[in-house]
């Protein structure tokens, strides 16, 4: 019963953070184009975002619960996946080439 629990949990902190770590990373993005200190920006926020994906997965790791790991990764990756197809790719570097040639 309470292995089950501990699944369902860890599948939905793995999409907590997946949603976490790629909302960062989007608003980051977005963020870039007005700021003065582009670099300092980006970088504090993948430092932030990278610490604490991995406090996550290394707090699993050490508790010992190998299957609470596995399912917290699945979950980010699933969720990952989710927002790539929900939220589109947009191939801004593509279309800048594109329109800059002959």
């Amino acid at each position: 019963m309470f292995e089950s629990i501990e699944i369902i949990l860890a599948a939905g902190l793995g999409a907590v953070l997946a949603v976490f770590y790629f909302g960062g990373l989007w608003w980051t993005l977005q963020c870039l184009s007005d700021s003065q200190r582009p670099l300092a920006i980006y970088f504090a926020s993948l430092t932030t975002r990278m610490v604490i994906a991995l406090l996550v997965f290394s707090g699993l790791a050490v508790y010992g619960a190998w299957q609470a790991f596995a399912t917290c990764l699945l979950g980010f990756l699933i969720t990952r996946i989710a927002l790539v197809r929900f939220l589109g790719r947009e191939p801004v570097l593509a279309t800048v080439v594109q329109r800059s040639g002959p």
